[in-house]
């Protein structure tokens, strides 16, 4: 509206709402063509999350002084330690790094909790559920959308990670 000056929030968050009102009356004509709705859902969404996360870098200031900021530098540059975030609490913990690798790997001798594979058991778990979605797209228990939803295009292995438990003083 002239001569009203909106936030600038204000003007992506009325594109987005446009965005979605339009998602959803083209959803309700396109009945049939799941696909072509799924993609626009998936592009709108991942708009909406660059636009939230642009603002969001652009209106962050540091309230570190210099040293403060060369500090953290020195830190996340050593390679004798690790820096991860506490169980707990949002604490920061830094740990000496072949104290930490240490700690996982006794956590990972215990053949009670983890068990060794000879190799990887990815594509075999990937081929197994692909067929599981063939079969419920094909007896219509799924739709192709749903069903391509549920596929990982790019499966990867887990990785593991231990978070320091932090102690009250």
């Amino acid at each position: 509206m002239k001569g009203i000056e909106h936030p600038e929030l204000a003007e992506t968050e009325w594109l987005l709402m446009d965005m979605t009102e339009h998602l959803n009356q083209l959803n309700v004509k396109m009945q049939g063509n799941e696909n072509a709705v799924f993609s626009l859902q998936q592009a709108v969404f991942a708009f909406e999350n660059k636009a939230v996360h642009a603002l969001k870098d652009r209106n962050q200031f540091s309230s570190l002084s210099s040293e403060e900021k060369n500090t953290l530098e020195n830190l996340k540059n050593d390679e004798n330690i690790i820096i991860l975030p506490a169980d707990k609490g949002g604490s920061t913990a830094i740990l000496n790094k072949s104290d930490y690798k240490q700690k996982i790997l006794s956590l990972l001798e215990d053949s009670s909790t983890y068990k060794t594979f000879p190799t990887d058991p990815t594509k075999k778990q990937m081929s197994s559920i692909d067929k599981v979605l063939k079969r419920l797209k094909e007896t219509k228990q799924l739709s192709g959308g749903v069903a391509k939803s549920l596929k990982q295009s790019k499966p990867t292995i887990a990785k593991i990670y231990g978070l320091p438990k932090v102690h009250k003083p």
